[in-house]
């Protein structure tokens, strides 16, 4: 291409205008229709010779030599130069790319300036081209390639659509990763986004060509099968996610293991639109969840029921606390060498207008997930420390905490505030944490641990030896008291014994005491009684007492002050807590 005339000042002002216009190309002529200027890459778009047109000769030349350029197509130009001075119709005109076919390009000529035409032309089939990637795009989940909700949405819809209706041929399977948060929260975003790419990867390994699998956020994941697949196939291909998704995964050197739970639901018979099937296959993986994790449900209408159930216990525990719902029990804890009462743990209980004496696991679940555990424990705390005032001195107060009360950051305040409240002095409340949530945030649990310490209360581990921490974090932070969990008293004795007698010497050695849970036989007290400074629980000694006999128990002496006094009250056979 020869070099173009020097552009007018009006020529410079369009040719600032339309520089950066994507796919276009245009060029500029004055009123003799000699090219003044003329945009990047429009020898490429006109399919113009390198070195065959001079741009300052007459534009019609440069039609001509466009190899581009259909014949109506330079006429139809022409016609709007030639009517120039008496304005030229308005709209594009378009080259065709062939019979039937939609057009590969579109020119349009207008009067700017009053001095200059710009003639300026568009790569349809470029534009087309760019805007089924920026789709590609827009329906890609960028971190695992896999669909996103939107092609998810959009793909199994018209399935339905397009799906007979008399038969279920349609599979819905909702993925939720178990363990994620954790994984995410201790290891950070870096090492959570790599384990994501790698579930994504297991998964199309289960998933057929002809599926359709997608991330829909955060750690969900969904499959849909198309017509042909049934309940058996579909339990094959569940089992095998779950199968894949519990094996390790390696993750800068590291392994780390999840879980998945799946809801399945089966189109028309649990939902004939999005939405619907959507909601069953969630409701399913509830139901999963509920279940204990790293399974699958399929969906049936008893899940609805239940999730209504939910719901409405849900309202009913938001008004419990202000309309004085709550009560709390006390389970004795004996020493073992002596039988005296050396402390009373707190249980919480809800007085349901309709559903009588509820326990803990039935409420608090619920109270986790709406956010509601925090005032609750905050009520505990201070009901406790208000009834502890009127036991004998020696008796300690032992209360639970819940993790969410430690990620508050107002636990050390209000525990410091109740006990100054109720006069109760600080060494006769002992808080207990499981060994779940020492291992949530090590570090910071640690420290809000050392500040309670410093307000004078007993820190206690519950819950040991279910598999989450070992005797070396015991070092971490210098507990008063472990717990040990009742699990260890279930099967055999004799092996059990003798872990609790470790647990026992090494938390001996460092000044720490030991009660077992969940004491239910004769037998199985003989085989603990050897270890020193023990103490027990269990509806071998009392089942967890309501206030008012707790008080009649005390104020009849039934349980004596002194070390050497009479020992507990017989057996009560209530259920357990």
């Amino acid at each position: 291409m020869t070099e173009l005339m020097p552009p007018s000042l009006e020529a410079a002002r369009i040719q600032e205008r339309y520089a950066d216009r994507p796919m276009e190309a245009f060029l500029i002529c004055d009123d003799d229709l000699r090219v003044v200027h003329a945009s990047k890459g429009l020898e490429r778009l006109l399919r113009l010779s390198p070195d065959g047109v001079a741009f300052e000769d007459n534009l019609h030349r440069v039609l001509t030599e466009s190899a581009a350029l259909d014949g109506p197509m330079r006429a139809a130009i022409a016609d709007r130069l030639d009517a120039a001075f008496g304005g030229p119709p308005d709209g594009a005109l378009h080259a065709p790319g062939g019979a039937d076919e939609e057009p590969l390009m579109t020119a349009e000529v207008k009067r700017v300036g009053g001095t200059h035409w710009i003639i300026s032309f568009e790569d349809l089939a470029a534009r087309r081209e760019a805007n089924e990637r920026l789709v590609t795009l827009t329906l890609t989940d960028a971190l695992t390639g896999l669909g996103n909700r939107s092609r998810f949405r959009q793909s199994l819809i018209q399935a339905l659509v397009e799906s007979p209706t008399a038969s279920p041929n349609i599979a819905l399977i909702s993925i939720d990763l178990d363990r994620f948060k954790t994984v995410h929260d201790t290891l950070g975003h870096a090492v959570g986004d790599k384990l994501l790419r790698k579930v994504g990867g297991r998964l199309r390994s289960v998933i057929r060509q002809t599926d359709m699998l997608a991330r829909l956020g955060g750690d969900e994941f969904a499959a849909w099968m198309p017509v042909g697949v049934d309940r058996g196939a579909t339990r094959r291909i569940a089992g095998r996610i779950i199968d894949l998704l519990s094996r390790p995964f390696l993750v800068d050197g590291m392994q780390i293991h999840i879980g998945a739970s799946l809801g399945i639901a089966m189109a028309p018979r649990d939902g004939e639109t999005y939405d619907a099937l959507m909601k069953a296959a969630d409701l399913a993986l509830y139901s999963a969840k509920a279940a204990g994790r790293s399974t699958f449900h399929f969906f049936d209408m008893t899940m609805e029921e239940r999730v209504q159930e939910r719901r409405r216990l849900e309202v009913d525990l938001r008004g419990a606390q202000a309309l004085q719902q709550f009560d709390l029990h006390y389970r004795p804890q004996i020493d073992v060498e002596t039988g005296v009462l050396v402390a009373l743990e707190a249980h919480l209980r809800w007085r349901h207008p309709e559903r009588g004496l509820l326990e803990p696991a039935s409420f608090m679940p619920i109270a986790e997930e709406t956010g509601l555990v925090g005032q609750i424990g905050h009520w505990m705390i201070d009901a406790a420390c208000r009834q502890a005032i009127s036991w004998p001195e020696r008796v300690k107060l032992v209360v639970s905490l819940s993790a969410s009360q430690f990620e508050s950051g107002t636990l050390v305040q209000m525990v410091r505030g109740t006990l100054a409240a109720w006069g109760l002095p600080p060494s006769r409340l002992q808080l207990e944490i499981t060994e779940s949530v020492l291992l949530r945030n090590e570090t910071a649990v640690v420290s809000t641990l050392h500040a309670l310490r410093a307000t004078g209360v007993g820190i206690g581990i519950s819950n040991f030896g279910t598999g989450y921490a070992s005797l070396t974090k015991l070092d971490s932070f210098p507990f008063d008291r472990i717990r040990m969990d009742s699990s260890l008293l279930e099967g055999q004795v004799a092996p059990n014994s003798a872990i609790i007698s470790a647990v026992a010497a090494f938390g001996a050695s460092r000044g720490v005491s030991t009660t077992v849970d969940g004491i239910r036989s004769a037998a199985q007290l003989e085989e603990i009684k050897a270890g020193a400074g023990m103490a027990i629980q269990g509806l071998l000694c009392v089942a967890p007492l309501p206030q008012a006999d707790l008080d009649r128990m005390l104020t009849d002496r039934m349980l004596d002050e002194s070390p050497s006094g009479p020992a507990l009250p017989p057996v009560r056979r209530e259920s357990p807590a």
